[in-house]
């Protein structure tokens, strides 16, 4: 009897540790996900590009843990900001990006199941041109291959 229930408790644990491995999530830590454009016009949410250009910044996404927590993009005044871990509620669009999915290759990121070729990687910033526009994420933190 005590034998059989050993081996019942060992099968349980077995079980529950391969859920719980199943479960668990593969984004760790903090990332952030930028998207600009180049432009010769002076918008409030700008970087300064050489002389006659500037980075405009549209938006940024900030997640924790793989979850969506944080929006910032370009308003007509400045910058505004949605923080979902305090308000809780997504827009229609943030609502399809709120779990992040980003993989790498060798030379590509997979972002949403769209692949991009990758421009430049700096430290833990990865840089990829959107295709046949004047775009351009710049991915920083941790990506699973």
């Amino acid at each position: 009897m005590y034998k059989k229930q050993r081996q019942l408790r060992l099968l349980i644990y077995f079980f529950l540790i391969i859920t719980f491995n199943s479960c668990s999530n593969k984004y760790e830590g903090t990332f952030e996900v930028i998207k600009y454009h180049l432009s010769e016009n002076k918008w409030p949410c700008i970087v300064k590009f050489e002389d006659t250009k500037y980075f405009v910044i549209d938006y940024i996404r900030k997640y924790n843990d793989g979850k969506l927590v944080a929006y910032q993009g370009c308003a007509s005044e400045g910058i505004y900001t949605d923080d979902f871990e305090k308000k809780g509620e997504y827009s229609k669009e943030d609502e399809e990006v709120k779990q992040l999915s980003i993989s790498k290759t060798q030379n590509k990121i997979i972002f949403f199941n769209k692949i991009y070729n990758i421009q430049s990687v700096n430290k833990d910033s990865i840089y990829v041109k959107l295709l046949d526009k004047d775009e351009y994420y710049i991915f920083i933190g941790r990506i699973p291959e």
